[in-house]
């Protein structure tokens, strides 16, 4: 299946919007990390020279508080995003919070990604895979990601199904796109399936709400949030 390149064209304008708005541990969603970054942290404490990706990495919620949490570990995180701006704003992050010798930001396509079988003590994918140019490709990710990560490993993964979007001042439902819309159903049994050898800690849904600017109007976008946690045998 083609990439709908309309709801990627809205996802590379939504992203950069906000980056460039944003300050990383400041503002927006950028303010904190992820909800799971702490027991994940502490899982890798224990680990020598621990090895992370963060996939759709962004401009470094994550990766950069997980460096700075484990530097004396020596991790190293590797984080993958397709937007050249997320990835040099991460650098300079990086940077500026000294953790640049712990990551390595690369920009890449995630529909071709390859990644070298058990190589990772821990993968995240935080609201990414929706962005896969077809289920197809979102399920062979999710196996590049499986025979990535080491035993004992950990993946930590959030997809937001079912995506809605009205106009705040009308109420009138807005068009808003996708890669690959799916349902909350649909996101909980891909994982069920794909991780039915490991252990399954968390796949919780809930609902999320944000204000933005979409199609040059000001709206209510709503989703159901899929989120998981899972430990490789």
């Amino acid at each position: 299946m083609n990439l709908d390149q309309a709801a990627r064209d809205e996802t590379i304008r939504y992203h950069e919007d906000f980056y460039a708005t944003h300050k990383l541990f400041e503002d927006g969603w950028l303010q904190e990390p992820d909800e799971e970054l702490p027991g994940i942290i502490s899982l890798l404490a224990s680990v020598k020279e621990p090895r992370v990706l963060d996939l759709g990495c962004g401009v470094g919620r994550n990766a950069i508080a997980i460096a700075q949490a484990l530097k004396s570990n020596r991790v190293r995180i590797d984080c993958f995003d397709m937007l050249d701006s997320a990835i040099e704003r991460l650098s300079a992050y990086a940077s500026q919070f000294k953790v640049k010798e712990e990551i390595c930001a690369t920009c890449v396509d995630m529909d071709s990604l390859t990644i070298e079988p058990n190589s990772y003590d821990a993968v995240l994918a935080i609201s990414i895979l929706e962005h896969g140019k077809s289920i197809q490709s979102i399920k062979r990710i999710l196996g590049e990601i499986v025979d990535g990560t080491k035993s004992g490993g950990i993946n930590r993964i959030l997809i937001s199904a079912d995506r809605k979007a009205t106009a705040r001042d009308t109420g009138k439902p807005v068009d808003t796109k996708v890669e690959t819309p799916m349902t909350h159903q649909e996101a909980r049994e891909l994982l069920e399936q794909t991780y039915s050898a490991w252990s399954i800690d968390k796949l919780e849904l809930a609902p999320y709400r944000e204000e933005l600017d979409l199609a040059g109007q000001r709206v209510i976008w709503t989703c159901t949030s899929v989120s998981f946690l899972a430990r490789k045998s």
